[in-house]
C-alpha cells in the first residue's frame, strides 16, 4: 500500500484505492506530552537501574522507584501518545477525511523557528538532567535512617 499519492493525481483529488493517509501521533500537542513523559522515563529508569546495579548494599526501596514508578510513568506517557492518536482520529471523522492541519511545524530556514527549537532543546536537556538529579536524590533520601525509621517504618 502506498503511503503518499503519486504524482499524476492532484492533491484534492478522492483518494484512490490503496492510498491510505497517515495519521502523525505528533501533530498535537498531547502525543508530544506523552513523548516527553515516555522517554524521561526511560531515561530515569535507565539511570536508577545503573544506580541499583552499582549499589554495594541492595535497597529494597529502589525496587519500588526503578520497577514500579518508572514504569508507571513510561505507561502513563504511551497512554498520552494514544489518546493524541485517538483524537487526531477523532478530528478527522468529524471533518469527513479533510486535511487535518499541521498543529506542530518547524522550518528551520525561518530564524524565529530556529530560536525556538534551540529553546527547546536547551530545556528539553536541563530537564532530562534535573530528572537524573532528582532520581539520584530520591535514592540517597530513601538510604536514610530517617526515612526506613521514621516516615516508612513505625519504630518498636
Amino acid at each position: 500500500m502506498k503511503d503518499t499519492p503519486t504524482q499524476d493525481s492532484a492533491p484534492d483529488a478522492a483518494p484512490k484505492s490503496g492510498y491510505r493517509r497517515r495519521i502523525h501521533i505528533f501533530q498535537n500537542w498531547v502525543g508530544l506530552l506523552g513523548a516527553l513523559v515516555a522517554v524521561s522515563a526511560v531515561f530515569a529508569f535507565i539511570l536508577l537501574f545503573a544506580i541499583d546495579m552499582m549499589a554495594v548494599t541492595s535497597n529494597p526501596y529502589m525496587g519500588i522507584l526503578v520497577y514500579l514508578i518508572a514504569p508507571m510513568f513510561f505507561f502513563a506517557g504511551c497512554g498520552l501518545l494514544l489518546l493524541g492518536y485517538w483524537l487526531q482520529r477523532r478530528h478527522r471523522k468529524k471533518t469527513r477525511g479533510e486535511a487535518i492541519p499541521l498543529v506542530l511545524s518547524v522550518d528551520l530556514t525561518n530564524k524565529r523557528h530556529r530560536k525556538y527549537a534551540g529553546g527547546f532543546i536547551v530545556i528539553s536537556t536541563g530537564f532530562l538532567l534535573l530528572t537524573a538529579f532528582g532520581s539520584y536524590q530520591t535514592y540517597h533520601a530513601t538510604e536514610t535512617v530517617s526515612f526506613c525509621g521514621e516516615a516508612c517504618h513505625v519504630p518498636m
